[in-house]
């Protein structure tokens, strides 16, 4: 079983299970509270779709592009995920086919590498 995790949209998350006969998806709005809801969303959608971590063969990401913290979010926990399950993830861009097939044939990877639609902007805080 695969399951991708989406973060590059402005407004919405997704995750979707892929087990070669049918696809199970979610999707939050998350625009600015992402990182609030993230986990507790993927915890309920895998728990909904009574699957235990150890059914997954690897993990699929959408690398970008998008946002700098969006697009980081979900590759970090794509990557922490496989990592920690002994599996390899997929990395993908936004408007790759997403199938069974096409994920299950991609070349997989030790860790996904995130890029963004523009340069981040991490300045120093102001003085006060």
């Amino acid at each position: 079983m695969i399951l991708l995790i989406d973060t590059t949209d402005d407004d919405y998350t997704s995750a979707a299970l892929f087990d070669g006969k049918r696809v199970k998806k979610a999707r939050w709005k998350s625009s600015r509270n992402q990182e609030e809801i993230f986990f507790s969303n993927l915890r309920k959608f895998i728990s909904k779709s009574r699957i235990f971590p150890e059914d997954l063969t690897r993990i699929a990401v959408v690398e970008g592009p998008g946002l700098f913290s969006r697009v980081r979010m979900g590759v970090v926990v794509a990557n922490a995920m496989a990592f920690s399950l002994g599996i390899k993830v997929i990395g993908i861009k936004k408007d790759s086919p997403v199938t069974f097939k096409a994920l299950n044939n991609a070349a997989a990877k030790g860790i996904a590498a995130p890029f963004y639609d523009k340069e981040p902007n991490i300045t120093k805080p102001k003085g006060k």
